[in-house]
């Protein structure tokens, strides 16, 4: 579906939105202006809020500025959601929504184009507001796996390896801590 929205965009800009999700006001013409005075810059993300239908806006999550390669061992650098491309990065790359790429195509992706030579960055600013429900968030065991094969690939692409490989690890390994333990680490580390 993704693949077949951006073959009849038709714009210089493509942005991505979640359907659950909000762009707060102003985002697009932030972003919009910042490719326009940034000709280096190939896509772009923004900061962004969380919120949930129960508890409304409860936290945040604040990406990196400045994206490299290395920006891409711990998570993916950017929400998924908030990006605005150049319409020539998809000349290049597509998304690979098949097999272990089912839950991790703009993971996947973001490596591909960064391994391309194309360069990002996030705004600063809180211009999204992502729709996350902490009660209901679970990855199986097969989606670790298949996080694992992105990033091992991904990584190989950026010649992140060896090191890289333990990084890769990370998902697999998350699911051997306790559920009740794993939300409790990440509200004490991240505020969420």
């Amino acid at each position: 579906a993704l693949n077949a929205c951006i073959d009849v965009a038709s714009g210089k800009y493509i942005a991505r939105q979640d359907d659950d999700d909000i762009s707060l006001p102003g985002r697009f013409e932030k972003q919009t202006e910042y490719l326009e005075n940034h000709s280096d810059i190939d896509f772009i993300g923004t900061n962004c809020e969380l919120y949930s239908s129960g508890e409304g806006v409860y936290g945040e999550r604040i990406m990196p500025k400045a994206v490299d390669k290395r920006s891409f061992l711990f998570n993916s650098p950017f929400i998924h959601g908030s990006m605005m491309f150049r319409r020539e990065v998809f000349d290049k790359e597509r998304y690979r929504t098949l097999g272990k790429n089912r839950k991790y195509e703009d993971y996947d992706l973001f490596m591909r184009l960064c391994a391309d030579g194309f360069k990002s960055a996030n705004l600063p600013e809180k211009l999204y507001r992502f729709h996350y429900d902490k009660s209901t968030r679970r990855v199986s065991f097969s989606m670790r796996c298949d996080e694992f094969k992105v990033r091992t690939e991904g990584f190989k692409r950026l010649g992140l390896m060896p090191v890289g490989f333990f990084y890769a690890l990370k998902p697999i390994l998350l699911g051997f801590i306790p559920r009740k333990a794993m939300i409790s680490l990440k509200e004490k580390t991240t505020g969420v």
